[in-house]
């Protein structure tokens, strides 16, 4: 039998191990470590040796730390970081706008500003794959995590708004680490594992090291279909589907009339729980003659997908002042999307190339008719070969991330400065293979004129399922060999982005002064970021069946964001050592000039930290922070990258549905860029030992702040310009008076806004979801660090903590013309302004260890939230959902460590776990998923295991 690809990874990991483990004997046999205390350099300043570097609030994550906590990868480890929010571990989210997600895509979000808003850097360096951690290096080669929670601009970039997270891998290690993970939930949905495994040799009579590590993981599906309890809530109802609606020809041009396909739910009869696959699979009426599809089934909570990653990192010192070092990493990752077997036909010039003929074997109408709100295939008649399961399609994104540094660091001269010199190319692409449908074919099957031999019809009607009543055996169905016909594969590469820079930092001593010491630091950077996005090739050929033929193709072009900046940074001794104990000022400035795009700023950052004693410290920090939009956000505003508007929310204005209509994401050339400031103030107490307190309190203010709105909110936005042109209010204007809906539409038709385009009539014909300048957040809030070591007489070694995080402000204000909303205490379902926000949350963990022997426990709580979602499911009633209730989890593991020396001499450790011991479900709730997935998840009670070996 053919050995499975994780088959083959565990052989090839055991074989790297055997064949290393003798050579890294032999070389520990032929050297000594001379024990030498390395500097230690933290993230926040490039000052080394620094007396005061903790300036600035800064939390270590180590890998054990991840190992112990059961969670399979850093990204669900800092999911639970009391301080990030909406963190991408659950895929669900529809409205991109809303918080999409995918699963696989976990990046640092501090305080939800957004992702866009935390620096991520691999080893002191920017990445080009926009932080998604799963790709930057394997999880077995994280020495540590540092997270820097009081912004960064002035020394890492302008774009540090909230903080820096920096991912350091090993550098030095020798001999051999491995480790297997396998996770599952109680009820057998999805399962995760991953091999890992570590090496590295190092040649002190050469002064050569090197690292080498390497990563497979996988995880497989979880969709919708295999959680009824929240498929029959969820909010999964569209106005297209097959059986749909249709117009004759001269209604389809006035826009008005439709009618409901005759077959419209006359085969539910068994089919009607919506918890179950297949449930009424010929829809249910709804107003204006549509029939509704319930698409939820075909949703997922955990995608399947396949991750790989290699590091190798090698030192070399040639010489007592002179290191140099290479670095590699090469990530590949491959997410599958779950979708429904088709998209909605919504572009109305695409609807006009499907015209059904009055003499169609199958047309039910007696006369020509072409679709209104329909999707050629659903729950019914033949489905297209490619379909799978519950007859789901899937579409396959991968993701390739090369990532290469060369420099070093020096000591120059007999001075006590020393520099580091750096250079790095990464690139990063995604390509995306589906199954698509094309509309020259479409159009001609409904003429007759479809299959491989030009003489078929294709049914889009009920009828065409052996279920309907109007069904005739060879006459209303549609052959297979037809249906395969109209699908055509589709593989094209979406986007790549490159990213080439070099950077020099020098740092030492200044001056002697009579407190001490000044030390500096300064440096420059050029840094030159190409992006391109490519065209889906159908639409391009104007045959996709649910692409605008119309619409403008944005050429295919290289869109360059190049910086160059420079820095200094200045560590000013106040007073060291006396009976006030010591203080000192750390203060940086960061010049970028964004070059390509016309934007430059210089942007400050100053902290004070003042030990008292050594058990007791204060801190201060004020940084501003500044960031350019894309080169891509700053594309024209057009229609593309088109879907649904997902939901029935009405336009404002009109007060008519919006649900089907293209809403598109795109670029707004006339984008600002965003600032913000913040200041952190905090202590760090050790009363006694083992105890260690660390308390900050930090107000952020985030200006011009660039947003992708919901297609709610772009209504809304026009809405709230109407009513300040106006006398209007939002009390007083009312959509069911004539006379207030003619000055609304007049008003909106004398004053277009080109993110809502508009029918002549007024109507909503698309949204346009570009970035705007709209937005402002206020948060203020405290962060609570606290951990307490103890022996307890023989039972051995006993560490408590508490996390926390208590937000006292997040506001948000959506344009200049809307009232400031307090964002705290509430899910923010309609926004994407802000993410869901408790006011409190945090996590408490008490463990134990004693010889081979540990054991732990942690407890996580998130703090109610008001649910303010604004739709819901058809049949519940949102005032029965008032909130979302207080989540309360707890994890238990088991570690024991042993010793192997048979095949080789190796210490070992096995750990088993659960994760939600209680099998604590995520409340249900009428929407999209049935849950909000940005707080919660599905999969209940999760038992693992691990076995990590050091050979």
């Amino acid at each position: 039998m053919k050995p499975s690809q994780p088959a083959k990874t565990l052989l090839l990991t055991l074989s790297i191990i055997a064949a290393n483990q003798s050579f890294a004997q032999q070389t520990q046999e032929n050297s000594e470590s001379e024990g030498d205390i390395e500097e230690v350099v933290v993230t926040g300043s490039f000052i080394r040796n620094s007396q005061f570097t903790n300036a600035s609030p800064i939390e270590t994550i180590t890998t054990d730390d991840i190992w112990q906590s059961g969670a399979a990868n850093l990204g669900e480890y800092i999911r639970d970081l009391p301080y990030m929010e909406n963190i991408d571990t659950v895929a669900n989210t529809l409205d991109a706008g809303d918080g999409q997600q995918d699963s696989n895509s976990a990046r640092f979000n501090l305080r939800g500003l957004g992702v866009d808003s935390t620096l991520t850097l691999m080893d002191g360096r920017r990445t080009a794959n926009a932080g998604a951690v799963s790709s930057l290096l394997p999880s077995i080669a994280q020495q540590t995590i540092e997270i820097v929670t009081d912004g960064g601009a002035a020394l890492y970039g302008a774009d540090a708004v909230a903080g820096v997270a920096n991912i350091i891998p090993y550098k030095e290690f020798e001999g051999v680490r491995a480790r297997t993970y396998y996770k599952r939930d109680g009820r057998g949905g999805t399962e995760q594992s991953s091999v890992e495994l570590m090496t590295g040799l190092s040649f002190d009579n050469i002064g050569v090291n090197w690292v080498g590590a390497f990563e497979y993981s996988d995880r497989t599906a979880l969709t919708a279909g295999e959680r009824p309890r929240y498929l029959r809530i969820a909010d999964q109802d569209s106005s297209y589907g097959n059986p749909g609606a249709w117009q004759t020809w001269n209604n389809f041009f006035s826009g008005q009339g439709s009618a409901r396909d005759p077959s419209c739910e006359t085969f539910n009869d068994g089919n009607e729980d919506l918890g179950q696959i297949g449930a009424l699979p010929s829809g249910t009426p709804a107003s204006l003659n549509r029939c509704f599809l319930y698409y939820g089934e075909w949703q997922d909570f955990a995608r399947p997908s396949v991750n790989y990653t290699l590091f190798n990192n090698f030192t070399y010192e040639p010489a007592d002042w002179l290191t140099l070092e290479f670095q590699m990493s090469h990530n590949y990752r491959e997410s599958q999307l779950v979708s429904s077997p088709s998209n909605a036909v919504t572009p109305r010039p695409n609807q006009q190339l499907l015209r059904v003929p009055e003499n169609h074997p199958a047309n039910p109408f007696s006369r020509d008719v072409m679709p209104y709100f329909w999707r050629p295939f659903t729950k019914i008649g033949t489905l297209p070969s490619v379909t799978e399961g519950n007859g789901y399609m899937r579409t396959v994104y991968s993701y390739y991330t090369d990532s290469y540094k060369f420099g070093g660091t020096f000591d120059i001269a007999d001075t006590t400065w020393q520099g580091e010199s750096w250079v790095g190319y990464q690139q990063y692409r995604r390509d995306i293979y589906d199954d698509a449908y094309s509309l020259t074919r479409m159009s001609a099957a409904l003429r007759g004129e479809g299959g491989p031999n030009g003489n078929e019809w294709f049914n889009p009607f009920g009828s065409a399922d052996p279920r309907s009543p109007d069904y005739i055996a060879g006459v209303t169905d549609n052959s297979q060999q037809l249906v395969d016909w109209l699908v055509v594969p589709n593989y094209y590469e979406v986007d790549r982005s490159r990213l080439a820079y070099w950077d020099t930092v020098f740092n030492g001593e200044v001056i002697d002064i009579p407190s001490g010491t000044i030390l500096a630091a300064a440096g420059f950077q050029f840094r030159k970021e190409r992006d391109w996005s490519n065209n889906n090739p159908l639409a391009v050929a104007r045959d996709n069946l649910t692409s605008d033929i119309t619409a403008y193709i944005d050429p295919i072009e290289a869109r360059d964001s190049n910086v160059r900046s420079a820095f200094v940074e200045l560590e000013i001794p106040f007073f060291q050592d006396t009976f006030m104990g010591s203080m000192g000022l750390k203060a940086a400035a960061r010049h970028e000039d964004f070059y390509t795009l016309g934007y430059s700023t210089t942007k400050p950052k100053a902290s004070l930290l003042w030990e008292l004693r050594d058990s007791l410290s204060l801190r201060a920090s004020y940084g501003e922070s500044f960031l350019a939009p894309s080169a891509t956000q700053l594309r024209p505003a057009i229609q593309e990258n088109c879907t649904d508007v997902p939901d029935d929310d009405p336009d404002p204005i009109t007060g008519e549905s919006m649900n089907g209509r293209p809403s598109c994401s795109s670029g707004n050339p006339n984008l600002l860029p965003e600032s913000s400031e913040i200041v952190n103030f905090g202590v760090t107490w050790e009363p006694i030992d083992g105890l260690s307190i660390n308390l900050d309190y930090q107000e952020i203010e985030y200006v011009d702040k660039i947003e992708s709105l919901v297609s709610d909110e772009v209504t809304a936005v026009q809405f709230q310009d109407f009513l300040a042109a106006t006398s209007f209010t939002e009390d007083t204007y009312d959509t069911s008076n004539p006379d207030h809906v003619v000055q609304g539409v007049a008003w909106v038709l004398a004053n277009p806004n080109p993110l809502v385009e508009r029918f002549a009539d007024g109507r909503v014909d698309a949204i346009i979801r570009a970035p705007v300048n709209y937005a402002a957040q206020y948060v203020e809030g405290f962060d609570l660090r606290m951990r307490y070591g103890f022996d307890y007489r023989d039972w051995g070694n006993f560490s408590v903590s508490l996390n926390g995080n208590y937000y006292t402000r997040w506001e948000y204000q959506q344009s200049p013309t809307s009232p400031i909303q307090d964002a705290r205490g509430f899910s923010n379902s309609a926004t994407g302004f802000a993410p869901p926000i408790s006011k409190w949350k945090g996590t408490f963990s008490l463990n134990w260890f004693n010889m081979n022997h540990s054991a732990g426990i942690t407890t996580r709580y998130l703090d109610e939230m008001i649910y303010d979602e604004t739709t819901s499911t058809i049949g519940y009633d949102l005032a029965d959902f008032p909130k979302i209730r207080a989540i309360t989890k707890m994890d238990a593991r088991y570690s024991y460590r042993f010793s192997v020396d048979r095949l080789v001499e190796a210490d070992a450790r096995l750990t088993v776990g659960i994760n939600n011991v209680f099998d604590r479900m995520a409340q249900r709730l009428p929407q999209a998923g049935g849950m909000e997935t940005r707080v919660d998840d599905p999969f209940g009670r999760q038992f693992y295991v691990s076995l990590d070996f050091d050979l």
